[in-house]
């Protein structure tokens, strides 16, 4: 097929003419549009990778009176260039798996790619909040020779540098016309806390991120040989030095420390210790902390980054230890964190290290961070808004005013209209509006750095003693008095009073009203906790309680999730909502070399979005939860305290029916023939053909891209359809379940259905097993089509060849294995003329199925 010629010039001509021809100001790909955008573009490379920067083809300013936002537009002029997303994160891609910029096909290749790079440059280099990134792609159709006209739009901002929002998609450019531009802008805002997109984002981030700061860990362990109770500081004083602060100009006012200046120096007030000491103090200054807070973090630090011999340079390499590790934070954490946006940066920092190294007085010190998704779920069920007063009495990294200030924040941005109000209230939710306490220094540093990143909402956290040093009040303007908090959120020490429900008793005095929400270990609500649980219950009313998956914390400690109203007294008749939530659609792998930690089986995001709905709003509407096994009603004695947790209040059926019966006669019988073929013995079959040949499978199969889809699209099996859902596992012959035809894709299109007599290729364990029905796929499987005539006996046969092979695929990476497959050498029975001996191959498979079959019946006589 020749190869389609581009329209570009015409779809550049199209474009531009429609938005000049409304007097909009616009900048062809040498004009100005902003002189500060100019001077960033110029500082990186091109969308190709070339030295001398690039710049969009287009680009021109839209405005809501309080600020402007740019709006890059690259166009292209062929099918298929308007935008690429890889089907495995499902957003734009800028960005490699080694976090490099794909400058050989992503970005130079698809339109909105290309914006969305220039639009990562200027807001990393500029004081823009927002980038308006557009695609503009058009095409010849085949049949009718007319020209067809494709626009997505997608926002990136601050947070998002590299991970761009979907905004909208159009049909022409008036999208941009100055009528039209307040409702694009309250669309920009809209999008960025779409929560659906965010989740996307959020996965993307996290497995981004795992692979940067384990490598980190490896690297202050092995090169920079930096002790254990020492990395946290390091890491903490070098993230400060290594980013600067900018003005709202975007300009330097405390510069980067070079790496250069990182001599090994040992004279006085001029070691490498010094002078990242120096940075951070210009650092914490110019983010205006409270001096004593600048003071506390000061003295953390220095008894590591002055007083010890990391400055002095390692006899092997020649620099110092604080170099070696400032090197390489610089130059690998500091875009990660960039990338990171809403995360709680640090505190995946921090549980990496937890991972590699024992945490000195670990089991007495409960450091056990709580993840970013519970964190979130907390603050969203205990209705956490824009006029919330939200703290932590064991705040760890910081997560729980993290998840809480990124909901605040994305509540303030859609209620309230006017730009100055909003302004004010950012800033009232930053500096008055969360609180947090942290007794341990070092996580206390982790939890200061880690809300100054996350968004600057530190203005409140102290390194006190929650139960004998907090008084309830701001931590460091004593003249503002009493915290007026109306939610809290905990992650207790488990081995403190009560395993740790003191915390919550302590906090809850000190409130008249509103929620609270305590992850704690189940024990607190099933007799550990009797005493201060009831003393809790005299003026708290228990709302729900939620059995949480038991795998959700590398220690394996059981939790639950424990909901209160603040200010109520718990009657004996007030009912009680108990979940018992430990599906909840992740699957967690907490091996050290593990490339992903957390993984989403295709459901999780809907799992706790129908959880907080049930917390709230009750069963009725919930798609996981709306059985007895799952969901409870009932109440509690509030002078017991020992009755909280699900297990205590789930209602089994214990008289057994028909299909009980019936189900335990299957599995017996299954457990029976698995026994009896586990005990057969090998069989001599004759196979008489010594003629053998090696064929390549690329001539005897195709191996085909299949459309995966989540567990979402599937529907109950009915008598007339009855398909398999094939996903990437090597258990139950790839088979996850049984569904009907799936649900069709959100654009209207039907699920391709893959037919029998092909095989499936699952890429996670490289395992394939011939399909004797039509099937769905998951996501990562192959499908591979035989050229010839099969049926269930020759597929085993091949089923067999490819399963031996099938190591020499596991060493690829998953884009190589289609050439991979193509390129195995089949040894295979044949005929006097050369062709494959199917009659043999056939007579094979029969003689020991038949082997089988017949033992397992005479066996089971």
């Amino acid at each position: 097929m020749a190869k389609q010629k581009s329209i570009e010039p015409d779809v550049v001509a199209w474009a531009n003419q429609q938005l000049t021809d409304q007097n909009i100001k616009i900048a062809r790909e040498q004009g100005t549009i902003d002189t500060r955008i100019d001077r960033a573009l110029a500082t990186e490379p091109s969308k190709r990778g070339g030295d001398g920067g690039g710049r969009p083809d287009t680009q021109m300013m839209i405005s809501n009176g309080a600020y402007e936002i740019p709006v890059f537009i690259e166009y292209k002029g062929t099918k298929g260039a308007l935008e690429f997303t890889p089907k495995k994160t499902g957003l734009i891609k800028l960005k490699n798996d080694d976090n490099t910029y794909d400058y050989n096909k992503a970005i130079p290749s698809y339109a909105v790619n290309g914006a969305a790079y220039y639009g990562s440059v200027v807001l990393r280099h500029t004081s823009f909040r927002e980038v308006l990134c557009v695609g503009v792609n058009g095409y010849k159709d085949a049949d009718t020779n007319t020209v067809i006209y494709e626009i997505k739009a997608y926002v990136s901002n601050r947070d998002n540098y590299d991970t761009p929002i979907f905004v909208g998609e159009y049909s022409d450019m008036s999208f941009l016309f100055k009528d039209n531009q307040q409702k694009l802008i309250k669309d920009v805002e809209d999008a960025q806390v779409d929560p659906e997109e965010l989740h996307k984002k959020a996965l993307l981030d996290d497995a981004r991120l795992d692979v940067v700061l384990k490598d980190l860990n490896t690297h202050l362990r092995n090169e920079s040989k930096i002790r254990a109770g020492q990395r946290i500081f390091v890491v903490a004083a070098s993230i400060m030095a290594a980013l600067g602060v900018k003005n709202d100009e975007g300009d330097y006012v405390v510069s980067p420390l070079s790496e250069e200046s990182l001599t090994g120096s040992q004279e006085d007030d001029e070691t490498d210790g010094d002078k990242i000491n120096r940075k951070v103090k210009s650092f914490l200054s110019k983010k205006k902390l409270p001096l004593e807070k600048q003071r506390q973090i000061e003295n953390a630090l220095k008894q590591v980054i002055l007083f010890s011999n990391l400055s002095v340079k390692d006899p092997e390499t020649n620099i110092s230890p604080l170099k070696s590790a400032y090197m390489e934070i610089k130059e690998n954490l500091i875009p990660a964190y960039e990338m990171a946006g809403t995360l709680d940066f640090t505190g995946k920092l921090f549980n990496v290290m937890n991972e590699w190294v024992d945490v000195p007085d670990g089991d007495t010190n409960d450091v056990v961070l709580t993840p970013r998704y519970v964190t979130n779920l907390m603050a969203r069920i205990t209705e956490v808004d824009m006029n919330s007063y939200v703290w932590d009495w064991a705040l760890g990294s910081g997560g729980f005013l993290i998840s809480s200030m990124n909901i605040m924040l994305a509540d303030a941005r859609k209620r309230e209209e006017s730009p100055s109000k909003l302004a004010e209230k950012i800033v009232s939710i930053k500096n008055k509006q969360l609180l947090g306490i942290e007794k341990l220094p070092d996580i206390y540093i982790l939890a200061i750095l880690n809300m100054i990143l996350m968004g600057d909402g530190s203005a409140n956290v102290g390194n006190e003693d929650s139960l004998k040093e907090f008084d309830g009040n701001y931590i460091y303007d004593k003249s503002a008095g009493e915290f007026p908090a109306n939610v809290f959120l905990l992650n207790p020490p488990y081995s403190a009073e009560g395993n740790g429900m003191i915390f919550v008793k302590s906090a809850l005095s000190k409130m008249k009203s509103g929620k609270a929400a305590v992850i704690i270990q189940d024990s607190a609500g099933n007799g550990k906790a009797t005493s201060i649980n009831k003393d809790i219950l005299k003026n708290n009313k228990l709302k729900a309680s939620i059995k949480m998956p038991s795998d959700l914390f590398e220690s394996g400690v059981q939790t639950s999730i424990y909901l209160f109203e603040v200010g109520k007294q718990h009657k004996a008749n007030d009912v009680v909502r108990f979940i018992n939530f430990e599906d909840d659609g992740y699957k967690r792998n907490f091996r050290r070399k593990a490339k992903h930690n957390l993984i989403d089986t295709g459901s999780a995001k809907n799992r706790y979005d129908d959880l907080v709905s049930v917390v709230l709003n009750g069963v009725s509407q919930s798609k996981y939860l709306n059985d007895n096994e799952h969901y409870v009603e009932g109440t509690i004695d509030p002078t017991n305290g020992n009755d909280w947790n699900f297990e205590k209040h789930v209602k089994f059926e214990v008289n057994p029916d028909l299909h009980d019966f019936s189900k335990a006669t299957k599995q017996y019988v299954a457990w029976s023939v698995k026994n009896v073929i586990a005990s057969s013995d090998n069989v001599d079959v004759s196979f008489n053909n010594s003629n053998w040949k090696v064929f390549k499978a690329g001539k005897l199969f195709d191996i085909c891209k299949v459309s995966g889809i989540n567990k979402d699209s599937l529907t109950k099996p009915s008598n007339d359809n009855v398909f398999d859902y094939i996903t990437r596992t090597s258990e139950n012959r790839g088979i996850l379940q049984q569904t009907g035809v799936a649900k069709p894709k959100s654009n209207g299109n039907a699920i391709v259905i893959n037919s029998k007599g092909t095989f499936s290729l699952g890429l996670l364990q490289m395992t394939f097993f011939y399909r004797e029905r039509d099937w769905y796929a998951g996501q990562f499987v192959r499908k591979i089509v035989p050229k010839f005539n099969i049926n269930s006996n020759i597929g085993l046969f091949f089923e067999v060849l490819f399963n031996k092979q099938s190591r020499l695929l596991g060493s690829e990476i998953v884009r190589d294995v289609d050439a991979s497959f193509r390129n195995l050498d089949l040894l295979l029975p044949v005929n006097s003329d050369g062709t494959i001996n199917f009659d043999a191959i056939q007579s094979l498979s029969c003689s020991l199925k038949n082997h089988v079959q017949n033992y397992v019946v005479e066996h089971l006589k």
